[in-house]
């Protein structure tokens, strides 16, 4: 997959990756993706690697509580920083407030450099769900799009009437707002702006009733069109709007796991990773030192660019102490 620039940021939505939840963080889940976060939660240090090789730019939010010590997770969270197929990722941290870890923050935003906060979580859902929301705001990771889509299974189908005739077809995205169809055939004769007022849909198994307006199409296949179908949301009714969250969760639960079960026929991608964390190179220490030199001369470039951004803006890069 190319690789996106900063700068494109807001024109993608930004996987975000939560890595060993706590339980708090997994009962917001159905908060954040209404609000538009392409969410993931991960519960294998392991195999997260891989996925942020292949969605670049993504956000992770590390539980520093559970499975590896504090000296390990500073070195799973800056091999990951530095690592340059993975470089691109953003990453916060969260750890219970009961704990006590704060002494561990400035080793985490200062000297690794993590840019979406260390978090200190307190049993107040309303507060923490603001924190994580405002950062990923920040960070730009909704992109343009409004709502989480995703694909749906072949068993997933919605029907609707017109003139008293009953269609099937099958569904192959959905989000909050709509849904992407496909009809057996085209005797239903959709066209951009035609209103479905009853429209059923069956998402694993479960029904639920909506209505809405045919927004376009686009050519699926040689004899087939893919039609977009934006739901009428004012009138939808809290029951569906659930319905539909709880699916795209699902969904996003499934992802996960389908690419973890191919993920585990591989071997970790930092090299080889130790069950510590410690990521291993079997490179020479010629090769590794080039790497190094490479890699420094990438993060002059960066500071220089970083710089004359400042600069435009009235600002400058702001040195650490020593």
């Amino acid at each position: 997959m190319e690789e996106t620039s900063h700068s494109d940021h807001h024109f993608i939505i930004r996987k975000v990756f939560f890595l060993y939840p706590q339980t708090i963080i997994r009962d917001l889940y159905q908060d954040i993706i209404s609000h538009g976060y392409d969410a993931f939660f991960i519960d294998d240090h392991k195999i997260v690697v891989n996925f942020l090789k292949q969605h670049k730019h993504s956000i992770l939010y590390i539980n520093i509580d559970k499975v590896l010590k504090d000296e390990e997770w500073l070195e799973f969270t800056n091999n990951i920083i530095n690592y340059p197929a993975t470089k691109s990722t953003e990453i916060g941290v969260l750890t219970d407030a009961n704990l006590n870890k704060k002494y561990l923050s400035r080793k985490y935003l200062i000297d690794i450099g993590i840019t979406c906060g260390f978090i200190s979580l307190i049993p107040n859902p309303k507060k923490l769900l603001k924190v994580i929301l405002r950062i990923l705001e920040a960070n730009e990771a909704k992109g343009r799009r409004k709502h989480v889509r995703v694909h749906c299974t072949n068993a997933d189908t919605f029907n609707f009437r017109r003139n008293t005739v009953l269609y099937r077809g099958d569904l192959v995205d959905i989000s909050s707002a709509g849904i992407l169809c496909q009809l057996p055939d085209e005797s239903a004769k959709l066209i951009p702006g035609m209103v479905l007022d009853s429209i059923q849909l069956k998402l694993q198994g479960v029904l639920s009733m909506a209505s809405g307006t045919v927004y376009g199409t686009r050519k699926a296949t040689e004899n087939s069109l893919h039609y977009l179908i934006m739901f009428d949301r004012e009138n939808m009714s809290d029951k569906t709007k659930s319905n539909i969250l709880s699916y795209i969760c699902r969904r996003q639960a499934d992802f996960i796991n389908e690419a973890s079960e191919e993920d585990a026929q591989s071997a970790p991608e930092f090299g080889e990773m130790k069950d510590g964390g410690k990521l291993l190179d079997n490179k020479s220490n010629d090769e590794l030192t080039q790497e190094l030199i490479e890699e420094l001369q990438m993060v002059d470039t960066e500071l220089e660019e970083i710089d004359d951004i400042l600069k435009a803006k009235g600002g400058n890069v702001k040195k650490a102490d020593p």
